[in-house]
C-alpha cells in the first residue's frame, strides 16, 4: 500500500484525474463557445435532465446545499442556459430546464465526453480502458461506508458487476 501522500495513492490519483478531466472538458466546452462557464457551473449542468430537474435534486446530486446549488443557477439563468419554471402540482418547487443554448451546451457536454473515452482508448487500448471504466463502477459501493456488523470483504468486492458500455 502506498502512504497516503505519495504520488501514487489511490485518493491522490483519483484526485488528479477528475482534475485533469475536469480542465480538459471546459477547455473544451470554452473553445466551442461556452466561454462564460466555469467548473462550478459547468458541474451544474451535469445534474440537469432533459425534462427539467428539480433545485432540490440538482442540490443532492451535485453534493451541495440548495442555496449554494440556487446561486449557480441563477448564474447559469442569467447566462441563458436555464430557466427557472414553477411546478404545476407544488407551485413551492422549482423545475430547472434547459433553454435552447443550454441544449446546445450539453450536446457539446455529451461531444467532449465522447472524445476524452476516445483519448483513453487511443492511449490504452481497449481492452485496459473496459476495465478501467469496469474498476471505477464499482467503486462507489466498494467505498460505501459498513454499516453495523457489515464489513466490505474481498468475496463481497469480488462480485461481478454489469460490464460498461
Amino acid at each position: 500500500m502506498t502512504e497516503l501522500g505519495s504520488p501514487f495513492s489511490l485518493s491522490r490519483l483519483l484526485t488528479q484525474a477528475v482534475q485533469a478531466h475536469r480542465q480538459a472538458s471546459l477547455a473544451r466546452l470554452r473553445a466551442m463557445g461556452h466561454a462564460t462557464l466555469t467548473l462550478a457551473t459547468a458541474n451544474i449542468l451535469l445534474h440537469i435532465d432533459t425534462v427539467g430537474t428539480r433545485l432540490t435534486t440538482i442540490a443532492e446530486r451535485s453534493e451541495m446545499t440548495k442555496q449554494s446549488a440556487s446561486q449557480l443557477v441563477a448564474e447559469l439563468e442569467r447566462l441563458g442556459y436555464v430557466q427557472r419554471e414553477r411546478e404545476a402540482e407544488d407551485a413551492r418547487a422549482q423545475r430547472i430546464r434547459f433553454t435552447r443554448q443550454g441544449l446546445m451546451c450539453r450536446n457539446d457536454l455529451l461531444a467532449i465526453s465522447s472524445e476524452l473515452e476516445g483519448a483513453l482508448v487511443a492511449a490504452v487500448g481497449s481492452g485496459h480502458a473496459s476495465s478501467f471504466c469496469l474498476i471505477l463502477s464499482r467503486l462507489p459501493e466498494l467505498f460505501q461506508p459498513a454499516t453495523g456488523s457489515q464489513r466490505a470483504t474481498p468475496s463481497a468486492a469480488a462480485r461481478p458487476v454489469a460490464k460498461h458500455p
